[in-house]
């Protein structure tokens, strides 16, 4: 899949003059959106009130009971587009699952499609701040019992205001699922916050808690939270010196904070190419 995406976004700039002038259009609309908001770096696990387009490829190791390994490859992340100056859209792939010696069979995850509407936003001469809503709609594409029971839709509202060198971020939503999966999954409820700091030009550092408070299900009144360190590297701009484009690498780990969690220790290796 990585394979892929990053073939399509490569061909983009091997395109016939008519296609790279509609390629052009599509970046220089994509710069303007950004102009109207904060610079800050994306989190690895909490959405982001803030658009853009990119490619987005991500590899988590989880460490499930007993010490095994669990690889998820692809995240469900993909392809995320501006096309309406207030509106991004996000085709997320499925993801695949690697359960090694752990229990389980290898296999794809769910196909999700997410709109990220932005409310409200300014940029570092407006309040340097950002407030948007996150629609979402999740298939039941998966293998194996590798994705949901059902499908799902999920509302997430999210903002944050940065300070200088310094963002604080917050969101708060829930997923609901199909009534055929209410029995086994609930309305499950995710509440994170990140504090970031842009410590050099190319490299941010970021501490996020993830919260996930269970209603109903098979979970039903547990709470399970991670504290999750992460860092941002932007290592090259990998065309022209007059292109905004760019690569951004970030990776994280996961720690375990509450005596309920399916997981611990859970590393998170992210890459973004920006166009």
């Amino acid at each position: 899949m990585l394979l892929g995406l990053v073939t399509l976004a490569v061909a983009a700039f091997a395109l016939p003059a008519s296609g790279q002038n509609y390629f052009r259009d599509f970046h220089n609309q994509n710069a303007e959106v950004k102009a109207l908001q904060p610079t800050w770096i994306t989190p690895l696990v909490m959405p982001t009130p803030l658009l853009g387009q990119f490619v987005r490829e991500e590899f988590v190791r989880q460490r499930v009971a007993g010490g095994d390994s669990v690889w998820n490859i692809g995240n469900s992340k993909g392809l995320s587009l501006v096309f309406l100056k207030r509106v991004e859209t996000d085709l997320s792939m499925p993801n695949y699952v690697v359960h090694g010696a752990a229990a389980g069979t290898d296999g794809l995850g769910d196909f999700c499609v997410t709109a990220r509407v932005r409310i409200a936003s300014g940029n570092k001469d407006a309040g340097n701040y950002s407030i948007a809503t996150v629609l979402s709609q999740t298939w039941t594409t998966g293998q194996a019992k590798n994705g949901a029971v059902a499908w799902t839709r999920g509302i997430t509202m999210v903002g944050g205001k940065a300070f200088g060198r310094f963002a604080a971020l917050g969101s708060v939503g829930t997923t609901i699922p199909a009534d055929a999966g209410l029995a086994t999954m609930g309305r499950p409820v995710a509440v994170n916050t990140t504090f970031e700091m842009h410590a050099m030009p190319r490299l941010w550092a970021q501490v996020e808690s993830n919260s996930t408070f269970y209603e109903g299900g098979t979970h039903d009144g547990m709470k399970q939270n991670f504290m999750t360190p992460e860092v941002f590297l932007v290592p090259m701009r990998p065309w022209s010196a007059k292109s905004k484009s760019y690569v951004l690498l970030g990776v994280g780990m996961q720690f375990a904070t509450t005596h309920y969690h399916t997981t611990d220790h859970n590393l998170i290796v992210d890459t973004k190419i920006y166009f």
